[in-house]
């Protein structure tokens, strides 16, 4: 009787925690990074000339990119960066690669502030959500 319930248990268990994660695991060079947007980022740093971002978390560093371009929506894989615009956008790189994120639109200094914009947005619990959603496996 015992090991019936503790099996039952277990399999109600096993069924309903996929269901609800929220992690994604990406590999960085040979060790498994849990991607959890719970967590916020303990760092963050940007290079404003580059557009290069990055977050320093609990779990291992994301790196990514910024780009102010003409294509304005919430969440695409196709932002066209040879179009230069005043919608800022962020894509994570690093551990995977995601797609780009849409920030905001800035038309007096989207080129030089996009990086940092990125930086603000990783400190968001959901916009990690979507980085970590919408990554490439």
């Amino acid at each position: 009787m015992k090991k019936s319930l503790y099996f039952a248990i277990f399999a109600v268990f096993a069924f309903f925690t996929p269901i609800f994660a929220s992690e994604v695991c990406a590999k960085d060079s040979i060790v498994t990074v849990v991607l959890d947007p719970s967590i916020n980022p303990l760092s963050s740093s940007f290079n404003s000339e580059t557009g290069a971002w990055k977050s320093i978390f609990s779990y291992g560093t994301i790196t990514g990119i910024s780009a102010c371009v003409e294509t304005s929506s919430n969440l695409s894989d196709a932002v066209d960066t040879a179009i230069p615009g005043a919608n800022c956008w962020c894509k994570m790189t690093h551990p995977m690669l995601s797609s780009w994120i849409f920030s905001r639109t800035d038309t007096s200094t989207c080129q030089s502030a996009c990086a940092e914009y990125c930086t603000r947005e990783i400190s968001k619990e959901y916009i990690r959500a979507n980085f970590f959603v919408s990554v490439k496996q």
